[in-house]
């Protein structure tokens, strides 16, 4: 019988390493360094395509869309970090794009924003320039943006409101909070150590309460975290979820309210370095369809216990990343 003996000492060294590389990939916890700096992009694209399929004809009518895509790039900036691992940063915006196109009884338009540091162009009239605009956020550990100042002095500046128009929307406490927070960070979930946690549904056309997102995390390698995240719509309000909005417009909001909601898919991905403590990415896309039939709308519309066959049709994709790009 052939005698292997262990050198002690090797073995307790090489555990030590391997636990030590466990432990760092397991813990998904961001930590802030003072005097650091990264450039980030985050981006959102929304579209909405509506058609008619009469019961009578095998071809669609009646077809529009709306896609408006918006892309902003910042300088994080830490100044400081508190006892507790929170991080006062400074954002600084250096470019953001808007587009929106539209698809409306055969006739398209295009709308488009830009801005950088050097100079802004718009289809649209009276819109300041973005670029160089800065704020301050207190963000967590876990990601939560704890506070945000210098959003109000930033309007003032520009000489814009809260709501209503292309800076507004991403200079709005709900646009801040959505760059630079991350739910795989909020969820708590670890390397082999599944989590769930119920969202607020944020889009008006999603027909659901809240959503409850699934997240896996895998080690890639000795220092990347990918976690695979997908979700399901839930119906009833959780208790602690916020209410949804709802469409602002009487079009969208009979559309909404009397729709079934026949398909729901969410599917993202983050990326995190356990050696920076950083995330690297963090982007999801969310497909839902949503099906009106005419008798929905006009109870005359067929005999009673009977359908028209004319069915309105509203696909909804949305996207949304965040990415580190220096």
């Amino acid at each position: 019988m052939r005698t292997v003996k262990f050198n002690v000492g090797l073995v307790a060294v090489v555990a030590v390493i391997c636990l030590g590389i466990c432990a760092n990939l397991s813990a998904i916890t961001c930590v802030y360094q003072p005097g650091t700096s990264e450039t980030v992009r985050y981006s959102t694209t929304d579209s909405y395509r509506n058609w008619v399929e009469m019961g009578n004809s095998s071809e669609p009518s009646q077809m529009s869309s709306r896609v408006i895509s918006q892309s902003v790039t910042m300088q994080r900036n830490v100044l400081s970090v508190a006892e507790d691992g929170s991080a006062l940063i400074e954002i600084t915006i250096t470019e953001a794009q808007v587009t929106l196109d539209k698809t409306l009884q055969g006739e398209d338009s295009t709308r488009t924003y830009h801005s950088t540091t050097e100079e802004t162009t718009s289809t649209w009239s009276d819109v300041p320039a973005i670029a160089g605009v800065s704020y301050q956020i207190r963000q967590a550990p876990d990601s939560t943006v704890l506070e945000i100042t210098g959003l109000d002095e930033a309007r003032a500046a520009l000489g814009i409101g809260a709501e209503g128009g292309v800076v507004s929307e991403i200079l709005s406490d709900e646009f801040v909070r959505a760059c630079h927070q991350h739910d795989f960070i909020l969820s708590g979930v670890e390397v082999d150590s599944p989590a769930e946690m119920m969202i607020p549904v944020t889009n008006v056309m999603i027909k659901a309460q809240a959503i409850e997102e699934s997240f896996t995390a895998v080690g890639i390698d000795n220092n990347m975290i990918a976690v695979m995240i997908s979700g399901e719509p839930i119906h009833v309000l959780p208790e602690g979820i916020a209410e949804p909005p709802q469409p602002r417009d009487w079009g969208r909001s009979l559309i909404k309210d009397r729709s079934d909601m026949s398909e729901f898919a969410l599917a993202g991905i983050g990326q995190f370095n356990s050696e920076s403590n950083t995330v690297i990415t963090d982007t999801s896309t969310t497909s839902a369809m949503l099906v009106l039939l005419e008798e929905n709308v006009f109870p005359n519309a067929a005999p009673e216990g009977q359908s028209s066959g004319n069915v309105m049709f509203t696909a909804i994709d949305l996207t949304d990343s965040y990415e580190v790009v220096d």
